[in-house]
């Protein structure tokens, strides 16, 4: 078996949401305008949750992840804004 390794980085800057595809910081993807607020929570398997993860937790005990994005627009001038969240399994959990 052949495995293409890749890293994404997402953030918000400004109202742009953006991508880093990996660590070329000086060409990000600009993927989203007017995002007011961009969260990711890790649902643990133990129940618990998080908001920050590095290389030295166990990714193996992530049961899953929840994006949250917001955005604002203004139309007819009136402020408009909804908020979307989504909850997403990793399939590479099941390779360890």
């Amino acid at each position: 078996s052949v495995y293409r390794i890749e890293e994404w980085r997402i953030f918000l800057e400004d109202d742009i949401l953006k991508a880093v595809e990996n660590n070329d910081d000086a060409n990000p993807y600009n993927i989203m305008f007017g995002i007011t607020d961009f969260q990711v929570t890790l649902h643990m398997v133990d129940g618990s949750t998080k908001t920050s993860f590095d290389r030295n937790d166990n990714w193996t005990s992530i049961a899953g992840v929840e994006v949250s994005l917001t955005a604002e627009e203004s139309f007819r001038g009136a402020p408009m804004s909804r908020t979307q969240s989504s909850r997403f399994f990793i399939r590479n959990i099941l390779s360890n």
